[in-house]
């Protein structure tokens, strides 16, 4: 996640059909105004049915398209603003998940684990974010979603962006912004269990959410089947989004009974033809309600700008930036955020991005040249130091390793069915890597294998048995490829 400032000026982007969409939006003295908006082509009307998909096309003519869109928008010299980006949902994989409580620096392990085994490829590989509901309320567990992708589409996205072009802060999804526009604006949205159907060009993300956490989230294509070449395209696309809809609550009929599903929400679709998803809404008891352009238009100030529906998801987003302050989850890499002197000035007074960026070179090269003349000096200090380090490190842990051993002596605990218990306790496919037991630091177990829901039940178990206590999941990693899980805890020291 790539960190991102507060900043009152957004530009948003979103491949939509066979074009790039954008809304150049800003909050000013707590109003909100849409100060420009708009589409580009992504390929050309005379080739557009023979043309690659809009993936292919959005990077083949991503150049020509974010220049032609930032001579439209109202950037001053001195406008500080960020861009996002919103990737298609169909290059996106998003799941739902449960954690226990835990730390952010564990919580972002163990959703690792999960986003790894879900793509079946090493996390180095993958671009992914999580982000937690504003509604969730405080408590110990978390209800969160993941949305992730191959870190081969960022690069080929990235590489394809031209230099200093509305350079992108963020590359996101559209789910969580409509999400959490209906949470912000209507306090009896989602009070129940409901299905969120939002439209993405050709495509519709499907969610199954509450007002505290989102479920599921399936991304289906609407394209016409054969068995619908005799019906109008709008038609046909109709009849397939109702069938998703109705699969969609098959999923979920473990974790829903009938009837606990009692409403759905159509974001867009404002010229289809919805009898088909009507009368599926009517058949499972659902109460359909719609939420179109001019209901998110209405909270700004659009000053003569003409949006079209494609400006939904991004109306949304929006809102959600500059009214609610919500980020949402972000699929570049972290940056370390910290205090800069920009956050103390307001934004009029702050230059703009390739200003700042230009002075910022010049001022690192100077800084360069100063810093490398005691360059060598602090290398050789450094090296004869880290020599010292090691021995002093090495008699540490060994003074360590003696007393240890001295105050496990005077404790009372059958090693032999302590052991004999993490075998019959662990699953086969989880291995004991090392375990070091201290009478006062405690007990340090490291587990090679196994994945977020063994942690759980492993950590229940081992709490429960007459050797150990207070157990908990400490952090969550890969190393060499392989899952490990280390938990800390104590010893249970009979009397």
């Amino acid at each position: 996640m790539k960190s991102m400032t507060q900043v009152n000026h957004v530009v948003f982007l979103q491949p939509v059909a066979n074009q790039l969409t954008w809304l150049e939006a800003k909050s000013e003295n707590g109003r909100l105004l849409v100060v420009s908006a708009g589409a580009q082509p992504l390929r050309d009307e005379e080739t557009e049915e023979s043309a690659a998909p809009v993936s292919n096309g959005l990077l083949e003519n991503l150049g020509g398209v974010l220049e032609a869109a930032a001579a439209r928008l109202r950037l001053g010299w001195f406008t500080r603003y960020e861009v996002v980006f919103v990737a298609p949902s169909h290059r996106l994989t998003a799941r739902f998940m449960d954690t226990p409580a835990c730390e952010d620096d564990t919580l972002r392990d163990l959703v690792s684990f999960e986003v790894s085994e879900a793509l079946q490829i090493p996390i180095e590989g993958i671009a992914w974010d999580y982000f937690v509901s504003s509604a969730h309320g405080v408590g110990s567990d978390k209800h969160l979603v993941w949305i992730a992708t191959r870190k081969t589409f960022l690069d080929q996205l990235l590489s394809a962006w031209p230099a200093d072009v509305l350079t992108p802060n963020q590359v996101t999804s559209d789910l969580w912004a409509f999400y959490e526009y209906l949470l912000g604006t209507d306090p009896y949205a989602l009070a129940e269990p409901s299905v969120l159907v939002t439209q993405d060009g050709e495509r519709a993300a499907i969610t199954v959410a509450t007002r505290r956490a989102i479920y599921l989230t399936r991304s289906v294509p609407l394209t016409r089947p054969a068995r619908f070449d005799d019906v109008n395209g709008l038609e046909a696309r109709g009849l397939v989004l109702a069938q998703e809809i109705e699969r969609t609550l098959s999923y979920v009929a473990d974790r829903f009974p009938q009837g606990s599903i009692q409403s759905m929400v159509l974001c867009g679709f404002d010229e289809w033809p919805l009898d088909p998803v009507r009368e599926t809404a009517e058949h499972n008891g659902l109460r359909l309600s719609r939420l179109r352009l001019p209901d998110v238009a209405a909270r700004f100030e659009t000053e003569g700008v003409e949006l079209s529906a494609a400006h939904l998801p991004l109306l949304c987003m929006a809102h959600g930036r500059l009214a609610s302050g919500i980020a949402g989850p972000n699929l570049l890499q972290v940056e370390s955020a910290g205090v800069s002197w920009g956050s103390f000035l307001p934004e009029a007074a702050l230059p703009s991005r390739k200003f700042m960026t230009t002075a910022g070179g010049l001022l690192a090269v100077f800084l360069l040249m100063w810093a490398g003349k005691g360059m060598w000096y602090r290398q050789a200090v450094a090296e004869r130091l880290e020599r010292g380090e090691d021995l002093i490190q090495l008699a540490t842990r060994l003074q360590r390793e003696e007393q240890g051993l001295r105050q496990l002596g005077r404790i009372h605990v059958n090693y032999a069915d302590l052991f004999l218990f993490l075998a019959e306790t662990l699953p086969k496919e989880i291995l004991v890597k090392t375990i070091n037991i201290d009478a006062k630091t405690g007990v340090d177990l490291v587990l090679l294998g196994g994945n977020n829901q063994n942690a759980v039940e492993i950590q229940q178990k081992i709490n429960e048995s007459p050797y150990f206590k207070d157990m908990v999941v400490e952090r969550a990693a890969f190393e060499s490829d392989k899952p490990v899980i280390y938990m800390k805890g104590k010893l249970r020291i009979a009397g």
